[in-house]
């Protein structure tokens, strides 16, 4: 039996869960938003990250797409991950990884591996580097618990961004951003602070997909609270993150009949990195007035 074993999930202050044997245990720092006793998103996201890089990943691949379907709320209580690889070939693999409680699929993810090679000689086009300054010259913001933030100023957003009015039902519910609440903040750096299991380092991925589940607040978010709860994201990177710092930058959020979809392009230190896109539902939660 391992030391964490013996340890409640309370007394890890730092992880998301705690894998003993094939189950993994999780920590109050996994609890979600929108149901009590249920995990929040990076928590599921990271996790399974985790898992498909340690199973099926190598230094000769990149997962270059990573795509996470949140297909109900999964309660707070012991579960195993099931991981297979799902095509195997020279150039590219495929490998999935799903939680499923009570016999019902509650998450699943899918990852995108593909060998390195070399750019083609023929240079193409390739997305302008964000005008943001680097997180070494940024003062740090109000973090949120998952990751420290440092907000970026709206001057150096690349689109114009302004928020329609609110109607009165919206208001007085807190904004889930805090600062960056204003639809004109909506870029910032994050370094992600939480470890998807107990004694297993963050690695460049896992960075990433943990701060690809951040993108739902970011784009489905109003001044006054978040009405839209997120059913999947999908993150696309060219390279891995370089450092501890991820970028991420609004740029787009739809909605129409109570489906909303979103997108955000994410950086490091190096430059551009690649997107997130995520669909939505629209789900309101009122808490009680303290």
């Amino acid at each position: 039996m391992s030391e964490n074993e013996n340890q409640s999930p309370e007394t890890i202050s730092n992880a998301y869960f705690i894998q003993q044997g094939d189950l993994f245990v999780p920590t109050k720092r996994s609890l979600g938003y929108w149901l009590d006793n249920t995990l929040t998103g990076p928590a599921v996201a990271s996790l399974l990250a985790c898992c498909l890089e340690r199973e099926f990943g190598g230094a000769d691949y990149i997962v270059t797409r990573y795509c996470v379907d949140l297909l109900g709320m999964i309660p707070a209580d012991p579960f195993s991950v099931e991981t297979r690889m799902l095509r195997s070939g020279k150039r590219l693999q495929l490998a999935e990884a799903s939680i499923s409680v009570g016999g019902q699929l509650l998450a699943r993810a899918s990852a995108q591996f593909i060998r390195r090679t070399e750019n083609p000689d023929n240079p193409t086009w390739q997305t302008p580097d964000w005008p943001s300054p680097s997180p070494d010259e940024l003062a740090p913001g109000k973090g949120y618990g998952l990751a420290a933030v440092k907000p970026v100023a709206p001057e150096y957003a690349r689109m114009v961004r302004e928020a329609p009015d609110a109607t009165d039902s919206g208001r007085g519910n807190a904004p889930v951003l805090g600062p960056m609440a204003p639809v004109a903040c909506r870029q910032a750096w994050f370094r992600p602070e939480r470890l998807a299991i107990d004694g297993v380092p963050l690695t460049p991925f896992m960075r990433a997909a943990m701060m690809g589940d951040m993108t739902s607040p970011m784009t489905h978010s109003s001044e006054f609270g978040i009405d839209f709860i997120n059913t999947d994201f999908t993150l696309y990177l060219h390279r891995e993150p370089v450092g501890e710092w991820i970028g991420l930058e609004l740029v787009s959020h739809n909605a129409r009949d109570g489906v909303g979809i979103g997108g955000c392009w994410m950086h490091d230190v190096e430059g551009v990195l690649g997107t997130v896109n995520l669909s939505a539902i629209a789900q309101v939660r009122r808490k009680n007035a303290a």
